[in-house]
Order: C-alpha cells, then structure tokens, then sequence
C-alpha cells in the first residue's frame, strides 16, 4: 500500500526550462491504518488505511498528527547545462501535535504551524563513456512558538559525489549533518528521502535527529550490460555519530548521543515480457548504540529487516 494524498495540484511550463508547481492538500491516507490512532498510544488495528485529516511528518515517528491544510509551491529549473536546481516551499497549519514522547522528556498537546524548506542542485559532467554526478541540498524544518518545546526547527546540508554509466556500474559517497539541539524534519508522509537514508532504513530513523552527522558509500550495477535486462542492485553502507543534545527533541533525550553502524542490499526487477510489471527486495541491517552522557549508561539494539515488493502499473 502506497500512501496517498487528496488535494489539488497546479504546473506551468510556460517559462523557459522552468516548471513552476503549487499543491494543496486536504486529507492524507498512510501505508495503514495504524497510524490513525488519535494522536495518543498506538492502537494496532491492522485495518485498511482510510483518507484523514491526519498526516505523518518525516522524522516525528510514525504517529499521524491532525492537521488544517496543506499548501505548497516550488519550481524547478535547468537552463544551465547539465544543471538542475529545485526549491520547493510547504506549510502545513494548524498542527496538533498531541503525543508523550516520556522516553525522552518531552509532552506536547499544542497546535500550531509547521513549515518546510527544500533546495537542492543536481550537477552531471559527462566524461568520454561515464558521468560524474554532483549533488547539494538543503532541508529545513520551522514550528510556530506552541511547539517550541519539540524542538523541530532543524537544518539538514547534503553533499554527494560519484559516478555512473560506467561499464554498467555507479558509486557514490554521500554526508548529511543537522545542527544541535533541533531535530530537522525531513516532509510529509514516508517518502522524503535524504543522501545518507539506508534504503527503507531512511529519514525517519536517525538521519534528521539533532546533531547527526551520516556518511554513506552505495554501489549500484546495472545487469542488462551483461544481457539481463530490467535487473539492477544496489550495495550501500552507512555510518553516523550524534553530537549529545542539550535540550530533549522528539527523538533524542538531553545529554545522549547515538552511533550507528550498518548496510543495506537491493535488487530491483522490471519484468521485461510484462510493461508494468516490478519487484524489488531490500535487506537492512543496523546496529545502534546510545550513550547517556550523564550517567554512562548504553543501550544497544540491533535492527534487521527484510522488504519485498511486487508493483503494477496499469
């Protein structure tokens, strides 16, 4: 189940090499409908996701917060060559933002406005039978003053560089890092993805938490330059240290810091005599270890999860 959202959307081309869009959202529908849970504890129903006034915010969990609407404006640009630049502004109002995050000090039940900035430059410089690929982005997250206490008004800078095409093989080396003391909420829904994300493992686990500094290595190999058409995989590893916070957000208590360690597989398959037709598997394996640092307590847990997808288009 994909999510999905209920609204209206707006493009004009009519600039040149620019593509200028505006969307407004009305009701948000998740993965399941699990996370309907009137914003208290987690009620498992296992039930079909249904369209709500609720709506998940990448990298505050999995809980679905009631909102008012949703607009959003952006544009994207590539009249420089091989340069492509995209801004994109989203405000969501009136935000309910009722939840105990007790394991790390923090109660919230206030409303107010969440804002969302994001800026990225995507530069491609072709060489002889390869590409070089360059990458910068900018992500930002702003609450109104009733939420100042989930401290959410974090940056996030991205920087990837690598190659492709290159024999059918591609790489990459990726960093991301928030500043301190402010979680930096990546969007809307589970699908904003970052530089340093371990495929499924992505913003929503640690890369936005405060202080977080992530380094990423991927290699990707494109099959069908040895006669298997429609596979390709992906290899990727990442690591992250956390500078200890000062202040609790909703992810991290005040004076503890995490370490991760970990990688992630994927194979990818377009069924070649079936158009439409697409599966993937991940495997995800990471290893977190969080230190307080007033009492040198550490907890360690271990995550391994395995995906499969199956995907038609009609």
């Amino acid at each position: 189940m994909r999510e999905s959202y209920e609204g209206a959307a707006i493009t004009n081309t009519d600039l040149p090499q620019t593509t200028v869009f505006a969307h407004y959202v009305e009701r948000f529908q998740g993965r399941t409908g699990d996370i309907y849970n009137g914003n208290t504890a987690a009620t498992w129903s296992y039930d079909a996701p249904e369209f709500a006034k609720q709506i998940v915010l990448a990298g505050a969990g999995p809980t679905a917060y009631a909102f008012e609407d949703i607009y959003a404006l952006g544009a994207i640009n590539t009249s420089i060559s091989n340069l492509k630049l995209t801004a994109q502004y989203v405000q969501v109002t009136d935000v309910n933002m009722k939840a105990n995050f007790g394991a790390y000090g923090v109660t919230i039940n206030k409303t107010d406005d969440i804002s969302f900035y994001y800026t990225e430059a995507n530069y491609i410089l072709p060489v002889s039978n390869f590409k070089l690929n360059f990458d910068a982005n900018y992500r930002g997250s702003r609450a109104g003053d009733n939420l100042d206490t989930a401290h959410i008004d974090g940056n996030m800078i991205g920087l990837r560089a690598g190659f492709s095409e290159l024999y059918g093989f591609g790489a990459s080396v990726a960093y991301t890092t928030v500043n301190d003391d402010d979680d930096a909420l990546l969007g809307l829904g589970n699908g904003p993805l970052c530089y340093t994300m371990l495929s499924i493992r992505g913003p929503l686990v640690f890369n936005g938490y405060s202080g977080m500094d992530s380094y990423k290595i991927a290699t990707t190999y494109d099959f069908s330059k040895v006669g298997i058409m429609g596979l390709t995989s992906e290899l990727a590893y990442v690591n992250a240290s956390q500078d200890a916070s000062n202040a609790s957000t909703i992810t991290t208590a005040a004076h503890t810091h995490a370490d991760i360690d970990g990688y992630s597989v994927k194979v990818m398959y377009a069924v070649p005599a079936l158009k439409g037709l697409s599966t993937d598997i991940t495997y995800v394996t990471y290893d977190k270890e969080v230190t307080n640092d007033t009492t040198s307590v550490v907890t360690k847990k271990d995550t391994d999860e395995l995906w499969v997808n199956v995907n038609y288009k009609f």
